[in-house]
């Protein structure tokens, strides 16, 4: 009940965009079970090498979506983390024609290997950039 009551104080006009980053994470989590990394990979762009070094410009309208996807993923009943909120934000990107990179990386940690992704819009990170030093970039999909 308390997601519904974050959401009941919003202006109205943001909660269209906010219901499409819900249902986008719902299938995209959906995704993320059901269908297997490798094809998941497939619909990007596999990158050998570095991230576009162009800087898109980060408008207040997509600094609301990545405000707005960081507020459902709080809420969310299903599990919604770095995998889950960087294929959706890389998703709204891509609707938008901006290019951006999912950055995959690993962390050794106390003897278990530990996964993350990011998201890198240019040079700056836009989803999941805590403890990014951390980890050692292993694949990047554009």
């Amino acid at each position: 009940m308390r997601c519904f009551a974050k959401i009941a104080v919003l202006e109205f006009h943001s909660y269209p965009l906010y219901f499409r980053v819900l249902l986008l994470s719902f299938f995209v989590r959906l995704l993320v079970v059901f269908v297997s990394f490798e094809q998941i990979s497939k619909w990007f762009k596999y990158r050998r090498g570095l991230y576009p070094s162009e800087l898109s410009q980060i408008t207040a309208d997509i600094s609301e979506m990545f405000l707005a996807l960081e507020r459902v993923a709080k809420y969310t009943p299903w599990r919604c983390k770095c995998l889950e909120q960087g294929i959706i934000a890389k998703l709204l990107l891509q609707r938008r024609n901006i290019p951006s990179t999912i950055i995959f990386g690993v962390h050794i940690q106390k003897g278990k290997i530990v996964a993350h992704a990011w998201l890198k819009c240019g040079s700056e990170i836009v989803i999941g950039g805590n403890g990014t030093e951390l980890f050692k970039p292993i694949a990047f999909f554009s």
